[in-house]
């Protein structure tokens, strides 16, 4: 019999994710947000670091630990998940989360690898960025101005991120909000003009940039455009509260299955918000691969 156009290739559930006829699609979420069991518990103690402030201030703010994702990651029977680190305003808390990052490797039998969080102290991001590297982190980021936008130092500090991740080959993820629509906490301007100038000078990064570049991958089906950011990806973290599920068949259309990371910003989301509508909307198996595992794969294992 054949099933060609895949029109069962997503059985949702109980508990299984994606299947197929010949087993599960395999699955890495390049986007999910953890943090040390003491400052879940304690957040108040937290807050004040400004930039936790403002998406952290609510309890209705879930926040989870590596002991959830994990429990999600086996749930959903994904390959592995991507923890990004946060960018803080305190010194203290960045490395404090980095320590905790930086374990998460190997006591999650290397199930989830974790980019490295910054403080925003433009002086200090070389020493910062090493310290990332030394740890064995796999990246930076999300690199996020939630308090300022694209203001005053942001700028500086982006490109010595950018400039010291080169250094040693790591890849950067650099949360983009969208430039129109609802208002919601932690949103910011993301002067596209801007990051592109920025993004497009750093070649020889992999920059990821978070809830699809704010749009930017858009702008791809200009032909310069497309060249300057060959180095680019873009992932799909907050997709349902964003965007309708065209979102999915129209990005693959406007910069490629290739550049595509599946990313759920769990625990704001679950993979099972996401797949039911990438399944309907990208009807190729090829390019379903590429944007639920091998692009995270490669990306990953360029450097390990």
């Amino acid at each position: 019999m054949d099933i060609a156009p895949y029109a069962t290739v997503i059985d949702i559930y109980r508990g299984k994710l994606l299947k197929k006829s010949n087993g599960i699609m395999k699955v890495i979420d390049f986007h999910t947000h953890i943090f040390p069991p003491d400052l879940v518990k304690n957040r108040s103690r937290f807050l004040d670091d400004q930039q936790l402030f403002c998406i952290y201030d609510q309890e209705r703010a879930t926040m989870a630990t590596l002991e959830d994702l994990l429990q999600v990651i086996e749930e959903d029977d994904l390959q592995g998940a991507v923890a990004m680190g946060f960018t803080w305003q305190v010194p203290l808390y960045a490395e404090m989360h980095n320590r905790y990052l930086a374990a998460a490797y190997e006591k999650s039998e290397k199930k989830v690898w974790a980019f490295g969080s910054i403080a925003l102290e433009s002086g200090s991001i070389p020493r910062q960025v090493a310290a990332i590297h030394e740890m064995g982190l796999h990246g930076v980021g999300e690199i996020s101005f939630y308090r300022e936008g694209m203001k005053g130092d942001n700028p500086l500090i982006l490109r010595t991120v950018l400039e010291e991740a080169a250094r040693y080959g790591l890849p950067v993820c650099v949360h983009v909000n969208e430039p129109v629509g609802h208002v919601y906490k932690g949103k910011y301007s993301p002067d596209i003009d801007i990051l592109y100038d920025i993004v497009k000078e750093y070649t020889d990064v992999p920059i990821i940039l978070s809830h699809w570049g704010g749009g930017l991958l858009f702008y791809e089906l200009m032909p310069e455009v497309q060249a300057a950011l060959s180095h680019v990806y873009y992932d799909t973290a907050a997709s349902p509260y964003l965007y309708n599920e065209k979102i999915y068949r129209m990005a693959v259309d406007a910069c490629g299955p290739e550049k595509i990371l599946f990313g759920t910003d769990f625990p704001l989301l679950k993979s099972r918000r996401y797949l039911e509508s990438i399944g309907r909307m990208v009807e190729d198996q090829s390019d379903r691969s590429m944007l639920l595992y091998n692009n995270a794969l490669r990306l990953l294992e360029a450097r390990w």
